[in-house]
C-alpha cells in the first residue's frame, strides 16, 4: 500500500480504535464436506492499517510519503503487519504506530529515565515526610500560628511628603497575631 501527499500531509485521524468492519461472510467447504468460516478479512479499528488478510498471504508494507509534509498518526493510529517506510519533513503521535515488521523513517520512542523517576518520588516522599512531622510538632493546638509585621512609611498622596522633619519621624510597626481558624480557643489574646 502506498500512500502520497506531493504538497500536503498524510494524517491517519481520530476514528474510534473500537470500530469494526466484517466483510461479506465466506464460508469454506473441503473434500470430505467439512465447512468453514472464513473470516480472515475483519478488521477493527480506524486509521491507516496494512493487515494481513491470511495466514498464507504475505504481510503488506506500506510506505507512507509527504516530501513537503507531516505524516500523523493521530489518535486513530497507524497499524501495519509487515513493514513501514516513512518519508516526510515531520512524524506526529509515533507512539500510536505499531509495525509488524521494521519501520523506516519513524522516530523511536522516547524511554522512560528510571532513575530520575525513582529520585523525584523519593524527593516527594520526603517532602511529605516534612510536611507531616511539621504538623506533628504544632501538636493539639489545631492550626499553626502566623504573625504578621507591618511597617508603614507613608502614605500616597500626604502633603506632608515634602516636610523634612515628616522624614525623620519614626515608622510604626504593629504585630498581629491571629486566632486559629477553629475559633474554639478564645482564651487566647490577640495582641496590637
Amino acid at each position: 500500500m502506498v500512500l502520497w501527499s506531493s504538497g500536503g500531509n498524510l494524517n491517519a485521524g481520530q476514528g474510534p480504535r473500537s470500530a469494526a468492519s466484517f466483510p461479506p461472510v465466506q464460508v469454506l467447504v473441503d473434500e470430505n464436506a467439512f465447512s468453514e468460516l472464513n473470516v480472515a478479512g475483519a478488521i477493527s479499528g480506524a486509521g491507516i492499517a496494512g493487515f494481513q488478510p491470511s495466514p498464507d498471504v504475505q504481510a503488506p508494507n506500506v510506505f507512507l510519503i509527504a516530501p513537503l509534509g507531516t505524516v500523523d498518526a493521530g489518535e486513530a493510529g497507524i497499524r501495519v503487519a509487515g513493514n513501514l517506510f516513512v518519508s516526510a519533513q515531520a512524524v506526529a503521535n509515533a507512539e500510536n504506530i505499531s509495525v509488524g515488521g521494521s519501520a523506516v523513517g519513524v522516530p523511536a520512542a522516547a524511554a522512560v529515565d528510571a532513575g530520575a523517576n525513582a529520585a523525584a518520588s523519593a524527593a516527594s516522599a520526603a517532602a511529605n515526610a516534612a510536611v507531616t512531622e511539621q504538623a506533628n510538632r504544632a501538636g493539639g493546638r489545631g492550626t499553626a500560628q502566623s504573625r504578621i509585621t507591618v511597617d508603614v512609611i507613608g502614605f500616597s498622596g500626604d502633603d506632608e511628603d515634602d516636610d523634612p522633619a515628616s522624614a525623620a519621624a519614626p515608622t510604626a510597626r504593629r504585630t498581629v497575631r491571629q486566632r486559629p481558624e477553629d475559633q474554639s480557643d478564645r482564651s487566647m489574646p490577640l495582641f496590637y
